[in-house]
C-alpha cells in the first residue's frame, strides 16, 4: 500500500474518531438509542480498519476488495460531507445537524480530506517511461 493510502486511511479514521466523540448522545437517551448510535459512528472506523489491514500485510499485490471497501467508504464520505455541508448552510441553527463552528470542521475536513486523498490515489500515475520516445527525447 503506498504512503499516500496509508495516510489517507489514517486521516480518514482521526476524523471519524473525532467526529464520533463530537457527536457523542447526551447520556439521558434511553440504553439501546446510546447503543445504536455508538454502534453506527464505530462501524466506518472498523470497516477502515478491516479492510485497510490485509492492504497494509500484503507483498504481492493489494487484493481487490479490500480496495473496493476502502474506495467505498472514501465515496460515500466525501458525497456526505459535500452533503452535510450544504444542508448546514441551509439550515444555521446553532443546535441543527450539521457543521456549524470549528469544533464541527475540524473533523469533518480531516474525513473529507482522507477521502479525497484515497480516491487522488486511485488515478494512475502518469511515468516519464510511458510517454512516447519522441517526448521523452524533449
Amino acid at each position: 500500500m503506498s504512503t499516500q493510502r496509508y495516510v489517507a486511511t489514517l486521516v480518514m479514521i482521526a476524523g471519524l474518531g473525532w467526529t464520533a466523540g463530537n457527536f457523542a448522545p447526551p447520556t439521558t437517551m434511553p440504553t439501546i438509542a446510546l447503543t445504536i448510535i455508538t454502534a453506527l459512528h464505530a462501524l466506518p472506523i472498523a470497516l477502515l480498519i478491516l479492510f485497510s489491514l490485509p492492504l497494509a500485510q500484503s507483498r504481492d499485490g493489494e487484493p481487490r476488495w479490500a480496495r473496493r471497501g476502502i474506495t467505498g467508504v472514501a465515496v460515500f464520505y466525501a458525497l456526505g460531507m459535500v452533503a452535510i455541508e450544504a444542508y448546514s448552510i441551509a439550515n444555521p441553527a446553532p443546535n441543527a445537524f450539521g457543521i456549524h463552528n470549528m469544533a464541527d470542521a475540524e473533523p469533518a475536513a480531516l474525513v473529507f480530506v482522507g477521502a479525497l486523498l484515497w480516491l487522488a490515489s486511485l488515478i494512475p500515475a502518469r511515468t516519464r517511461s510511458a510517454l512516447p520516445s519522441r517526448q521523452r527525447a524533449a
